[in-house]
């Protein structure tokens, strides 16, 4: 994914150039022709600016690059913004003979080209981006790139899988896992957030029961899962009661697929710092979720392998 953020920069040059050798040449230019220039200049600038800010904070709200929604939005409004300058030139030079007219019209359509082929040539975000983008806006994500096809967002009814994670090591980054489960799976075959919990039913039967009705445990492991204490010197995984503790004690005892998905830059419990009861998870075998840029690649992985096990 290093290359994405090499895209990202060599498209903010080019945005920063183009905005600079636009300046300069409106700047060798004089009478009304200078005056026309400056007005094109200015609505490039404020459609590019436009399109920037509107893409950008709909990339963030899905959790998603800002940086790389800001140069996804600011290239097509600026390659929509040359190329209708373009045909207002067109318009100028047939009514007025002006020859400095045409070759602008000319220039702004070659660079109105030139800047859809450098987009596409050097996306600056993952493959999986738009896919996500798409549920929120799906008629921008049809204007890059086809729709993806409906078997890969068509849910999975018969897989069921159960997201066991503590509150205080790692929500956000679970909110986006399950985000991304959500849109493969379908949110039915997605168990998150035990909070319905009937009152007066024994918690640790209702626990067991949730767990034993999937087909898949994911553990989602950060730097502060593993000594995570209610109290100083007394750690929640030692305390028979905990909810994570019961969760992977019910599909160890019932010999149930547990991924532990290490995020954050944790590392995986060694055996001598588990419960007895829980030991064998340190032997079950993990996949770390990274940070942007990485995250959507370490999903896919995730997927393609829940998708090729068998279901229990």
């Amino acid at each position: 994914m290093r290359t994405i953020a090499r895209n990202q920069i060599f498209l903010t040059v080019i945005l920063v150039g183009a905005a600079c050798a636009g300046a300069l040449v409106a700047r060798g230019l004089s009478g009304s022709t200078r005056s026309a220039a400056d007005g094109l200049l200015l609505v490039a600038f404020l459609v590019t600016l436009t399109g920037g800010v509107i893409v950008g904070i709909g990339f963030a709200q899905r959790g998603e690059s800002l940086l790389a929604g800001m140069l996804t939005g600011a290239f097509i409004g600026l390659s929509i913004s040359l190329l209708v300058v373009g045909a207002f030139g067109f318009a100028a030079s047939n009514a007025t003979g002006n020859l400095n007219y045409l070759l602008i019209s000319i220039a702004c359509f070659a660079l109105g080209i030139a800047a859809l082929w450098l987009f596409n040539a050097f996306k600056p975000y993952p493959p999986t981006a738009m896919r996500s983008l798409a549920v929120r806006l799906p008629r921008f994500d049809g204007l890059l790139r086809p729709q993806p096809p409906p078997e890969k967002t068509t849910a999975h009814p018969q897989r069921n899988i159960f997201i066991s994670y503590r509150r205080d090591d790692s929500p956000d980054v679970t909110g986006r896992i399950y985000d991304r489960l959500v849109q493969h799976y379908g949110r039915d075959a997605i168990f998150k957030d035990v909070d319905s919990i009937p009152y007066g039913v024994d918690f640790r039967k209702h626990l067991h029961e949730m767990v034993g009705k999937c087909d898949v445990v994911l553990a989602v492991i950060g730097d502060g899962w593993l000594n995570a204490s209610a109290a100083p010197g007394q750690r929640r995984l030692d305390d028979q009661a905990d909810f994570v503790r019961i969760e992977l004690e019910a599909a160890l005892l019932r010999d149930i697929r547990i991924v532990p998905l290490l995020v954050k830059d944790a590392a995986m419990p060694k055996e001598e710092e588990l419960p007895p009861t829980l030991r064998d998870l340190a032997y079950r075998n993990g996949i770390p979720i990274r940070h942007d840029p990485d995250f959507h690649v370490d999903m896919d992985r995730l997927i393609k392998s829940l998708d090729q096990s068998p279901v229990q």
